[in-house]
């Protein structure tokens, strides 16, 4: 019986009773996926040197996911939160760590509590038209963010009472509590790394 090698630019890729041009064609096939794996675990062996952990950020099971993964998975992966917030939060169209960041009434919660400390009493000027008349309700647009930032949550334009209850679950009772959260701000944390994620 005559043993024929098969051969493919070059590269030994099986031996072979008869030389058959379809077996030929399907070993050919194969070795470009089999060396696309080998480089695909390469890679894997090239990130597996990194040291970068958020072990006292997100629980156990989120430690070995992406970032990417972990932003768009539910609120509870945070590290100190219970499935409850997930249950909270859903009340407010709130259901992924990437929602929690982006939620427009946090923003607005930490924006007021960041410019609180750079305001001054008596400093406005004559004549000025600043306002953030949109972001919290009419009885509200005339105080300073000083006061403002000691408000229930549900004097932001657009959030009713019942948010206040389901907040008060993680005593956030003020709006300068919520701005300040530490959740939120590990939030906007993940979401802006996962962009600087590359993919494999």
């Amino acid at each position: 019986m005559k043993m024929v090698a098969f051969v493919n630019n070059g590269i030994g890729i099986g031996i072979g009773a008869r030389a058959r041009p379809w077996r030929v064609a399907c070993v050919a096939k194969s070795a470009p996926r089999v060396m696309l794996a080998q480089k695909k675990r390469w890679i894997t062996m090239g990130l597996e040197s990194h040291s970068m952990n958020l072990s006292e950020c997100v629980v156990k099971a989120a430690e070995g996911k992406t970032l990417r993964e972990i932003v768009n998975g539910p609120v509870h992966q945070l590290q100190g939160i219970t499935t409850r917030a997930d249950e909270m939060f859903a009340t407010l169209n709130v259901k992924t760590i990437k929602d929690l960041a982006e939620w427009k009434f946090g923003k607005w919660a930490t924006a007021i509590a960041v410019l609180q400390e750079l305001e001054r009493e008596g400093k406005r000027p004559a004549g000025s038209m600043m306002n953030i008349n949109k972001a919290v309700d009419k009885e509200h647009e005339t105080k300073s963010l000083s006061e403002i930032i000691a408000l229930p949550p549900s004097a932001l334009q657009g959030i009713t009472s019942k948010a206040d209850e389901a907040l008060q679950a993680y005593k956030l009772d003020t709006i300068g509590k919520l701005g300040n959260w530490k959740y939120i701000k590990w939030a906007r944390a993940l979401v802006t790394l996962s962009e600087c994620e590359e993919a494999f």
